[in-house]
């Protein structure tokens, strides 16, 4: 094996733990996406029951509007959270965009590495081949 291939070899594995980070941080992008979305649900369906038109409702509106406040101060910190996660998956694409570039470079550097052993090897074998033959 060699030194080219080698290094191919490394950053192919490095450009495979970066797709890695990168599907985990989307994961958990879609993660917090998923909890805003509960949230809002939650929220929606807290003013639909305090908007219906139920005799009994009058006695929840202090619950139902203090839990309306806790879920917006939690949909405020999710959007939050959201907006680093988008930032954090961005980064690791970066990340595996870069390596796909290392990646390219490598093989290049294999291949001519590699073409360059072929030519030496075939001009030892000319060399060789030519110091056998009668003169």
């Amino acid at each position: 094996m060699t030194a080219g291939s080698r290094r191919l070899d490394a950053v192919k594995r490095i450009q495979s733990v970066q797709a890695q980070k990168h599907r985990l941080e989307e994961w958990r992008l879609a993660e917090v996406q998923r909890r805003e979305n509960e949230n809002r649900a939650t929220r929606e369906a807290i003013i639909a029951a305090l908007d219906g038109s139920n005799p009994l409702h009058g006695l929840f509106v202090a619950a139902g509007a203090k839990r309306l406040e806790a879920l917006s101060a939690q949909g405020h910190r999710l959007a939050a959270e959201r907006a680093a996660q988008a930032g954090a998956a961005l980064e690791q694409a970066r990340r595996v965009k870069a390596c796909e570039k290392l990646v390219a470079v490598a093989e290049l550097a294999c291949e001519e590495e590699r073409r360059r052993l072929e030519l030496l090897d075939y001009l030892d074998g000319a060399f060789a081949a030519g110091d056998a033959s009668p003169t």
